[in-house]
C-alpha cells in the first residue's frame, strides 16, 4: 500500500536515509542497520506498498543505481538488524561494529555477551573467518543451551530439506563462511529467509502502525473498510483511522 497523495514525513525521511546509506554501504554498515531497523520498527516499508522489509529492498530500487546493492542486502537484512539490536545492548560491540568484517561480525553475534564482548571482538579483529568460525562452533557445541533435534522424514521430504540446505550453504559461501561447517547455521539461514518473508512482514490484520499525516504521531491505524471510497485510478482505495486524533487516512493499493 502507499498513500494516495504523499508518504508521511517520517517514512520519506527514512527512505532518503536508506538511499544515502546504501550509496556508502562499504563505509558504514551501522548507519544502514540503524535506518533499516527504524523502517522495520515503524513499518515504514508498508507505506510504500510492500509486505516485508526484504521485499522493499528487493523491489523498491529496481532499475536504479542502487538496484544491485539493495537486492544484495535484502537477503541479509534480518541478520543485520539482529546484529544492530545486539550492538544496542553491548556498547563495545557497537563501537567496533564497522571495524569488524561482516563475516566475522555475524559469527561473534552468535556468542557475544556483555561480559565476553572484549574477548570476542579482539578475536574477530585478529583472526580470519575460518579460524574464528572454528572457535565459535566449538563454543556452541560445548554450550549447555545447545538443543539437538531429530527429524523423521519421508524420502521426498528429506530430498527437499537437502536441497534447501545446499542453497543455504551457497548463501553462506557468498558471505565468506564455510557452507558445510555448521548444519545449524544453514538451518538458521533458511529460517531467517522464511521469517523475513512471511513473519514480521505479513499484514497485521485490521491494524497497522503508521505516521498520521494529521497529528504526526506514529500510532496504530485501524482499518475501516466500511468507509472505503471505492477505486481511484482503477485501484482499490482503503481507509484507516488514526488511533490518536481519529483522522481518516486514505490509502491506494499499488497492486
Amino acid at each position: 500500500m502507499a498513500l494516495a497523495e504523499s508518504v508521511p514525513v517520517g517514512a520519506a525521511a527514512n527512505e532518503e536515509a536508506i538511499k544515502q546509506s546504501l550509496a556508502v554501504r562499504d563505509q558504514s554498515d551501522s548507519a544502514l542497520a540503524r535506518v533499516l531497523f527504524d523502517s522495520q520498527k515503524y513499518s515504514y516499508y508498508r507505506l510504500f506498498g510492500f509486505r516485508s522489509l526484504q521485499e522493499y529492498l528487493r523491489e523498491r530500487f529496481r532499475g536504479t543505481e542502487l538496484d544491485g546493492v539493495a537486492r544484495l542486502h535484502a537477503r541479509g537484512v534480518q541478520r543485520l538488524i539482529r546484529e544492530y539490536k545486539l550492538a544496542l545492548e553491548i556498547p563495545a560491540f557497537a563501537a567496533a561494529f564497522d571495524k569488524i568484517s561482516r563475516s566475522n561480525r555475524r559469527l561473534i553475534a552468535q556468542v557475544i555477551t556483555l561480559e565476553t564482548a572484549e574477548d570476542w571482538i579482539l578475536k574477530a579483529l585478529t583472526l580470519n573467518t575460518r579460524e574464528l568460525e572454528a572457535l565459535v562452533t566449538k563454543k556452541e557445541s560445548k554450550s549447555p543451551s545447545v538443543i539437538r533435534k531429530r527429524l523423521f522424514l519421508t524420502p521426498e521430504q528429506n530430498e527437499l530439506v537437502e536441497r534447501a540446505l545446499e542453497i543455504a550453504g551457497r548463501l553462506l559461501a557468498e558471505d565468506g563462511q564455510d557452507p558445510l561447517s555448521s548444519e545449524g547455521g544453514r538451518f538458521t539461514t533458511i529460517c531467517q529467509e522464511f521469517i523475513a518473508t512471511y513473519g514480521e512482514g505479513r499484514v497485521a490484520g485490521p491494524f497497522s502502525m503508521a505516521e498520521c499525516p494529521a497529528c504526526r504521531a506514529l500510532v496504530s491505524m485501524k482499518r475501516t473498510p466500511e468507509e472505503d471510497p471505492g477505486e481511484g485510478e482503477g485501484r482499490p482505495m482503503l481507509t484507516y483511522e488514526c488511533g490518536r486524533c481519529k483522522a481518516r487516512l486514505v490509502m491506494v493499493s499499488l497492486l
